[in-house]
């Protein structure tokens, strides 16, 4: 069911459904979580060719790309250092980078779920189970928080390195290490988020409106970034997709 309004409850998951939707090989800074309601797709995993799946995982930074048959896809992005992305990580054998699961129950048994019936139901489980506080430096919860609010402002690392009084080097250091991701990445990362977000929930935005609002020079700038993060350009992306509440 379509949504005009912003409902993105978790702040550290993304999720959409789609329909028809190809994407093009990419990579991005969360954990992606792909899963058919329909029928089986073929999908493109770190270089290696996988057929007939009914979805997959794949860590942060991972290649991958979807070719599927117009079946009703749900697809997540999850933060790696949320509390989701913590357990999802804590599943995963530590010689593997992605995980596809070849019927629809594998996945709710990967994630020791209930039994699937309906995969929001599952996706909220994993959110309600998973809601402590994540373990992160005061310093680094700061520049989030900061990054989550100013996103569509002017930021660069001096000025965020002159808010928790550390040197570029060092925060970049340990922001890298708590998270997982670089500062420009997760910036990068936050901002394509939140043009997701309006073009799907802000239907009478036009596109070069959204990549103003979030922070991007132009319309072309957002294309590359998309493009290259998610593998689908905004205005195919806005034709095939719709929100999921979280």
């Amino acid at each position: 069911m379509r949504t005009s309004e912003p409902v993105l409850m978790d702040p550290f998951i993304l999720a959409f459904t789609a329909k028809g939707l190809n994407a093009a090989i990419h990579k991005h800074s969360a954990f992606q979580i792909v899963f058919s309601h329909e029928n089986q797709f073929n999908s493109i995993l770190n270089q290696e060719e996988n057929k007939q799946i009914f979805g997959f995982i794949a860590k942060p930074q991972i290649s991958h790309a979807c070719s599927e048959n117009n079946s009703l896809l749900s697809i997540v992005n999850i933060e790696p250092f949320s509390p989701p992305g913590k357990f999802i990580q804590g599943l995963f054998q530590p010689d593997k980078n992605y995980i596809p699961f070849k019927s629809q129950t594998d996945f709710a048994q990967f994630l020791n779920m209930d039994a699937l019936t309906h995969f929001e139901d599952t996706l909220h489980q994993l959110v309600r189970n998973n809601q402590f506080t994540p373990e992160l430096d005061e310093r680094v919860t700061g520049i989030i928080q900061h990054i989550r609010t100013h996103y569509h402002e002017k930021i660069n690392l001096k000025l965020l390195s002159e808010m928790v009084y550390l040197s570029p080097s060092r925060l970049s250091a340990l922001f890298k290490l708590q998270t997982g991701s670089s500062l420009s990445r997760y910036l990068l990362w936050t901002r394509i988020r939140e043009a997701i977000r309006l073009s799907l929930s802000e239907k009478h935005l036009q596109l070069t409106e959204i990549a103003f609002k979030t922070g991007f020079y132009d319309l072309a700038q957002l294309n590359k970034y998309m493009y290259e993060m998610i593998g689908v350009p905004p205005k195919g992306f806005r034709n095939y997709s719709d929100l999921i509440q979280i």
